[in-house]
């Protein structure tokens, strides 16, 4: 049986693969989202009505994708380079739901966005690319760059390979978090 880590990486993936571009930075980018509000309300104190205050309807504070980024960074949720990745995702999500000419990954906006998120995650770069690297021995012309990857496996599977590791990541973070104490909650009556 796989690991947490690994599962959700490969759900992760298995999950955008059969999307379009467009669909994949939205499925992804929905799957971040309820990722942040999970650790969010891991962290925090339960709600005491059925629909959560903070986060269950069209006005609570951090309904928002950007409000979750913000406030998971802030109670210590995720790290500075997860909530940048995050908002890079969130911006390349809104590229995507709203402007009609973005309809793959040859915009130039995406790519350097993407370019980006590969330099702020660099140990999760290094790691997959020691991993392609060593599987690409044998390969003619094997991986030695970014733009040998991106020349290989193109810009989307960069994409989804970053995002899913940040997923995973945040999802293996998420069974050791603590969650806060309610004030007096240890002293006595």
């Amino acid at each position: 049986m796989d690991d947490p880590l690994t599962k959700t990486f490969k759900e992760f993936m298995e999950i955008i693969h059969d999307e379009s571009d467009r669909g994949a930075v939205l499925v992804a980018a929905s799957m971040i989202e309820d990722i942040l509000g999970s650790l969010l309300k891991a962290r925090l104190l339960p709600s005491l009505d059925k629909n959560d205050e903070l986060f269950d309807n069209g006005y609570a504070p951090f309904e928002s994708f950007s409000a979750k980024i913000d406030l998971a960074y802030r109670v210590g949720c995720i790290n500075q380079h997860t909530r940048r990745s995050c908002h890079i995702l969130r911006k390349i999500r809104n590229d995507y739901a709203h402007a009609t000419n973005i309809k793959d990954f040859s915009h130039s906006g995406t790519q350097d966005r993407i370019r980006e998120l590969f330099s702020l995650n660099k140990m999760l770069v290094s790691s997959y690319e020691e991993l392609l690297v060593n599987s690409c021995e044998e390969l003619e012309n094997p991986i030695k760059s970014f733009d040998d990857f991106i020349g290989k496996f193109g810009w989307r599977f960069g994409l989804e390979l970053l995002f899913a590791g940040l997923a995973a990541g945040m999802k293996n973070y998420s069974l050791c978090i603590e969650p806060i104490e309610a004030a007096g909650a240890n002293k006595p009556l």
